[in-house]
């Protein structure tokens, strides 16, 4: 402070007041420099006004703190102190407050954030917990209702219980003090009074279950033992228990009720089964009987007449007995003299068939079918009971074997090549056994083409051999049957494996190519279905499946591949039709182009080239065969065109300049001279000026034809006259007579210190010339040499590339 008071300068005081840091220090020269050195004082104030702020702010961050360190330590957390405590941190400068109070507030603030949420996760549990715990214990007591009612099956109760169990075991695992609210306690049992109810319901369900299927008097003390809380499930177990009771009651008089009916029943069954035995063996009786088997009619009625023994016929059934017995004993005296003759034919066939026996052109499979049915026949005389003797037997037995022989020596040879065909397919089978299966652990690879020529060449060997059931003796049929399935099955089966994996692989190129056929615009599309057809040739190779499902998923591809390049040729048939309207559009504005001469009026040939231009950018894109050549077309009828537009620019110019020399002679003329008749008529034949230059040279022209001075007219003053053309000289770049150079030096030094006093360029703008030229052009009697010079100037200003504006 002294040092501030005692220095002779201010910037010395101003720096003894910024290396001051206590607050009573910056007071004290807030206060001595009160009313003189302003700037000291001013930054004294600021200085001390910043540490009373930060002191302030400090104290009162350490203050929020403390509150939110004891606010932490509460069981509950109000919501509306956390915000007030936050606005209150959050309106202190940050800046003003010191690293540790920062940190001190960010660690209690996170901890208040934490408790809050946790205390607000709590109490929402603790809310969604009781009203699930509610609606668990009323669909408890609802489906144990029904369980006792037999509603639902008992497995629903053991349903519920789990769910009262999961609900009072959540409630357990939450540690936290809310957890001893009345309401949480009240919960808590009626969660385990539903527990005990659970409990007493499955024992008396297990009891009602295990009930013997009839009463002895224990079940009623058993099941009065067996108490229950809740008073409805109760009442409904006890209707269901009364219910057994009554039931075993309904029970015991139904059965005894059916004993009897049984046994009526049985006496009557007994009865009704003999007799139905009788009928049986009568009716057998009379068939055989209508069929002339006298031997078998015989039989059944011994069979009758037993049956009748134990058991009574009624009347009707007794007539029908006798009506048969009187036919059999009718019949009997008929059978010796009937059967005798018969046999005797029977014998004479057989004698005739063995003579035929002999012939080369037998019948055999007709000849067989005769020897069998003369022996048929025979044995239908002997059920008849028809008289026989050995000699007649052992004749007709002999004619037959000798008919046989034929036969025999046929089935012998049939048989010999049934042997020979089971021989050659045993053969088959075992070549096919032989081919052996490459082993994958050893890092064998299988030729699985090959694998399958030689299943296709067995199945053809196979077909050769014929029909199996007509071809191989009858017994070893189902052997070799067998061991064909096991043959085939052992390498058919790795094999349609494969072909399924393969198949598999095939569908996933089917899928590609149908996928290119959905986007057959796509720049590598072709190129992709080459590589899937080489692709697909490759697998075919590799190993070919079935014929059937080789064409039908070839089929399948060739058709998504064929869509592929129908798809293109429609796009590129599209495309060529669009690329020759945009070549017809193209060549219409070349030949606008072209139609364009030196003698089209410069407004037309700006349009047309502008409109060209235009619409060649719209055109869309040309074949490629011949947008090169359309292009080199567009750009030189473009170029002729310009040149055409640059050339009429300068013949408009140059005509410009000749009527401007025109005018500037009939000037000189008719100040020089009395004008002639004609003048008035050469002068409104000349072609208009730029308007600048077409009013000064009005007024001179006026001036002169009246021989008045004219006011608008410029003076003739050799000085601005000269400067004036020295002007126009620079600005032109025309060398200046060399009695004016020294003037044109210093008219060019005198305009860079105006442009460099200005601050601006030293350049001539176009206006500035054509300002000059005017002030030229208006000038009157000027003398030769100001002529010659002015001639000078426009005609390098017609050669130039300045245009008036």
């Amino acid at each position: 402070m002294s040092v501030a008071k005692s220095a002779p300068f201010i910037d010395i005081k101003h720096a003894a007041v910024q290396g001051m840091r206590s607050e009573e220090a910056l007071k004290l020269a807030e206060r001595e420099f009160r009313n003189h050195d302003r700037r000291v004082h001013r930054e004294a104030k600021q200085r001390w006004e910043a540490k009373v702020a930060e002191r302030e702010a400090r104290a009162q961050a350490a203050q929020l703190i403390e509150t939110a360190s004891a606010l932490a330590q509460e069981p509950s957390i109000p919501a509306n102190r956390l915000v007030e405590l936050d606005r209150a941190w959050q309106a202190l400068n940050p800046a003003l407050l010191e690293d540790t109070q920062n940190a001190a507030y960010a660690a209690v603030w996170a901890k208040l954030t934490t408790l809050a949420r946790e205390r607000g996760d709590q109490q929402l549990w603790t809310k969604r917990w009781l009203a699930e715990a509610n609606r668990v214990l009323a669909h408890f007591h609802t489906i144990c209702l029904q369980v006792a009612r037999g509603d639902k099956a008992r497995t629903d109760l053991a349903a519920v219980r789990v769910a009262v169990e999961e609900t009072l075991s959540a409630l357990l695992t939450a540690a936290d003090a809310t957890s001893a609210a009345p309401s949480i306690v009240h919960l808590q049992a009626a969660l385990l009074e539903a527990l005990q109810l659970c409990a007493d319901t499955d024992a008396r369900l297990a009891f009602l279950e295990c009930l013997p299927s009839s009463a002895d008097g224990t079940q009623a003390a058993g099941w009065q033992a067996l108490a229950i809380g809740d008073a409805l499930v109760a009442a409904a177990l006890n209707a269901r228990f009364e219910q057994w009771q009554r039931e075993q009651t309904d029970a015991r008089q139904a059965r005894s009720a059916e004993v009897k009916k049984q046994a009526s029943e049985q006496s009557k069954a007994v009865r009704q089964t003999r007799l139905d035995g009788i009928l049986a063996a009568l009716t057998l009786a009379e068939t055989a009987l209508a069929a002339g088997h006298l031997a078998e009619t015989i039989e059944h009625l011994r069979k009758v007449d037993e049956a009748a023994q134990s058991t009574g016929a009624d009347k009707k059934l007794q007539a029908r007995i006798e009506a048969v017995q009187g036919e059999v004993a009718r019949l009997k005296g008929w059978q010796h003299w009937g059967g005798g003759r018969v046999r005797d034919d029977l014998v004479l066939e057989a004698e005739a068939l063995a003579k035929a026996s002999a012939s080369e052109k037998l019948p055999i499979k007709a000849h067989a079918d005769a020897i069998d049915n003369l022996r048929e026949r025979w044995k239908e005389l002997d059920k008849l009971g028809g008289a026989t003797s050995r000699t007649l037997w052992l004749k007709f037995d002999g004619a037959l074997k000798t008919a046989h022989l034929p036969v025999g020596a046929h089935l012998a040879k049939l048989k010999a090549a049934r042997q020979e065909n089971l021989e050659a397919r045993n053969k088959l089978i075992a070549g096919l056994d032989s081919v052996a299966l490459a082993d994958a652990t050893k890092g064998e690879t299988q030729d699985w083409r090959a694998l399958a020529r030689v299943l296709e060449q067995f199945q053809t060997d196979w077909r050769k051999l014929g029909p199996l059931e007509h071809t191989v003796p009858h017994k070893a049929r189902n052997a070799l049957e067998a061991r064909q399935k096991a043959a085939i099955e052992r390498l058919d089966l790795p094999l349609r494996e494969v072909r399924r994996i393969e198949q598999l692989k095939r569908g996933k190129l089917i899928e590609r190519a149908k996928a290119l056929a959905a986007d057959p615009a796509a720049r590598d599309a072709v190129a992709k279905v080459r590589e899937l057809q080489t692709e697909w040739q490759q697998h075919a190779k590799a190993l070919p499946l079935a014929r059937v499902e080789e064409n039908k998923l070839w089929a399948e591809f060739k058709a998504a591949a064929d869509a592929v390049f129908t798809q293109r040729d429609a796009l590129h048939a599209a495309r060529d039709n669009e690329w020759k309207t945009h070549q017809t559009a193209r060549e219409a504005l070349i030949a606008r182009l072209a139609a364009l001469t030196a003698d089209t009026p410069v407004g037309e040939l700006k349009r047309t080239i502008g409109d060209v231009d235009r619409e060649w950018r719209n055109a869309g894109e040309a074949p490629r065969a011949v947008a090169a050549r359309l292009d080199g077309a567009f750009r030189g009828a473009r170029d002729t065109a310009q040149k055409f537009l640059a050339g009429s620019a300068t013949r408009g110019w140059h005509a410009t300049c000749d009527a401007l020399t025109a005018k500037l002679v009939m000037c000189d003329e008719i100040e020089s001279a009395p004008p002639a008749e004609d003048a008035e008529r050469r002068w409104q034949a000349a072609a208009a000026l730029p308007a600048l230059w077409e009013r000064a040279l009005q007024a001179r022209y006026q001036a002169a034809m009246k021989n008045t001075p004219d006011t608008n007219a410029t003076p003739n003053s050799s000085g601005a006259f000269g400067t004036v053309l020295l002007q126009l000289e620079a600005a032109l770049n025309i060398e200046s007579p060399v009695p004016f150079q020294a003037a044109r030096r210093e008219l060019k030094l005198r305009a860079m210190k105006n442009a460099m006093e200005a601050r601006q360029s030293a350049g001539v703008s176009a206006a500035d010339i054509d300002r000059w030229l005017a002030e030229a052009f208006g000038f009157v009697r000027a003398d030769e040499a100001s002529r010659k010079r002015l001639g000078l100037i426009v005609a390098a200003l017609r050669e130039s590339s300045h245009r008036s504006t």
